[in-house]
């Protein structure tokens, strides 16, 4: 068990990073971007976050932290926002190659239970 635990806390470290880098320290965002980047890998937590934060599909890593850094005080409203643009991710995904679409539900399902529990992680 610990060494799944210390995988997760390792593959994912990126997401963490990102968020240091503009000085968020919320434990929900942090959970959020973590399960992501877990699931849909770095391209998959870069597409759902330029999405949330309003930017375009080929912006880099310093427009992400700049775009963070308006959120500091405000990190329910991006939790809120990268719930929605994980779910309009899933769909793209669906649409796009329709054999995935079976997998729909349950990323829903994940993606709402995610949210959920990041409330309680202040």
């Amino acid at each position: 068990m610990r060494l799944r635990l210390q995988f997760y806390i390792d593959y994912t470290q990126p997401a963490e990073n990102l968020l240091q880098k503009a000085g968020i320290t919320h434990a929900g965002v942090e959970y959020l971007m973590r399960d992501h980047y877990l699931n849909g890998g770095p391209g998959g937590l870069e597409r759902v976050l330029n999405n949330a934060l309003g930017l375009p599909r080929n912006a880099n890593e310093k427009q992400r932290v700049e775009a963070l850094k308006n959120f500091k005080g405000r990190e329910n409203e991006l939790r809120v926002k990268i719930r929605d643009a994980r779910a309009a991710e899933y769909n793209r995904i669906a649409m796009v190659y329709p054999s995935k679409r079976r997998f729909l539900a349950g990323w829903g399902r994940r993606n709402r239970r995610t949210y959920e529990e990041s409330a309680f992680m202040g």
